[in-house]
């Protein structure tokens, strides 16, 4: 075979690829809707951890520099053992209204999981189970606050799979944000 025939054939082979490349790339789109399908799936994804029943903590009228403490009970079903994280939620409302805030949780783990604004969060190991659970809240109003607030049903404790997926846990901070000291 001559030196032209050779090239003619290689330039020949060159521009059906780049064709053939251009098809394939131009029909990606279609391939997921035509009959060429090479794979489907179909699955369902549970979360291992079932809030049974909440523990609905109704603080009633608060006054401002008044310390109260509020116990209620959840039931917690959680499907596979393992470690798991409990954090606060809304904690810049907490920050605002209160002066000092602390939860402590029983009946998740082998230990209480103490949580406050300066620890919003605890790791915790537990196994599988529906999970009787204790939450008490030791509250302090705020001296200063400069408006009246109400609040219905806001969540303010969390329970995610560890590490949580939902959002980076935020450093514990070492002085508190709104400037003064209790």
């Amino acid at each position: 075979m001559s030196a032209i025939a050779s090239t003619i054939i290689t330039h020949k082979f060159l521009v059906a690829l780049a064709i053939a490349s251009l098809t394939v790339t131009g029909g990606a789109i279609a391939v997921g809707t035509s009959t060429n399908q090479v794979a489907t799936m179909t699955f369902t994804v549970n979360s291992s951890i079932n809030v049974v029943s909440i523990a609905n903590m109704d603080f009633g009228n608060l006054s401002v520099g008044q310390s109260s403490t509020f116990t209620s009970t959840a039931k917690v079903s959680i499907t596979s053992s393992g470690n798991y994280t409990l954090f606060l939620e809304n904690r810049e409302l907490i920050d605002q209204v209160f002066s000092s805030f602390s939860v402590s949780v029983t009946g998740l783990g082998s230990s209480p999981a103490i949580l406050s604004e300066y620890h919003p969060w605890a790791v915790f190991k537990t196994s599988s189970g529906i999970h009787t659970v204790t939450v008490t809240v030791k509250l302090t109003v705020s001296n200063e606050i400069g408006q009246s607030f109400t609040v219905k049903d806001a969540p303010f404790l969390g329970l995610s799979v560890y590490p949580p997926h939902v959002e980076s846990m935020p450093p514990v901070p070492a002085v508190r944000q709104h400037g003064y000291d209790n």
